[in-house]
């Protein structure tokens, strides 16, 4: 008597397991939106009403609309910062005839292989032991940015690697100048 297993018969389980995975991810989202609702205090069965007020209570604290403003700016200010500096360093390890660039590829790509509660420890001995700073909402945004950067370095490296330099030629073909602007 013959086997017959295909390869079609290994992925009949498939979309079951993905279903399983998303409703193991999304549904103690869910959950938690439906029990904020709630008109309990306890957000749990059984459901006592249906009420507004917990969400009019949160707009109200004053802390957690601040909380939220500083998230904003530390986002922001990671955002762009994280940008600028991943650009500046992705651009020089890719495009010029640097001796060491995979041991500087790897200095910048190195927070990432490190566990992040290592990096904010030493973060936060380096500000405070060392430089003696007090902790703030800037502190929070440099440890942000040593922690992003190394995403951006290695976005725009993959990019640029992919990149058809043949573009910039036929840009400055057409006129466009380099930037910075060499010989001002």
């Amino acid at each position: 008597m013959m086997e017959t297993t295909g390869r079609s018969g290994g992925r009949a389980g498939i979309p079951a397991v993905r279903l399983f995975g998303y409703a193991f991810l999304y549904l103690p989202v869910l959950l938690l939106a439906f029990f904020s609702f709630n008109e309990s205090a306890a957000g749990n069965l059984p459901f006592t009403g249906f009420t507004f007020k917990w969400y009019a209570a949160l707009f109200r604290d004053y802390l957690v609309l601040e909380a939220f403003k500083n998230s904003l700016l530390v986002a922001a200010l990671t955002a762009l910062l994280a940008t600028i500096i991943g650009t500046a360093a992705a651009f020089p390890l890719v495009r010029s005839a640097i001796r060491f660039k995979e041991f500087l590829r790897i200095g910048f790509v190195l927070p990432i292989m490190i566990p992040g509660l290592l990096i904010g420890i030493a973060l936060l001995v380096f500000f405070a032991s060392m430089l003696n700073l007090g902790l703030s909402l800037w502190t929070v945004v440099v440890g942000h940015v040593v922690m992003t950067t190394p995403f951006v370095v290695l976005v725009v490296s993959a990019r640029l690697v992919d990149f058809n330099r043949r573009l910039e030629w036929a840009a400055a073909d057409l006129g466009a100048n380099p930037w910075p602007p060499s010989g001002t």
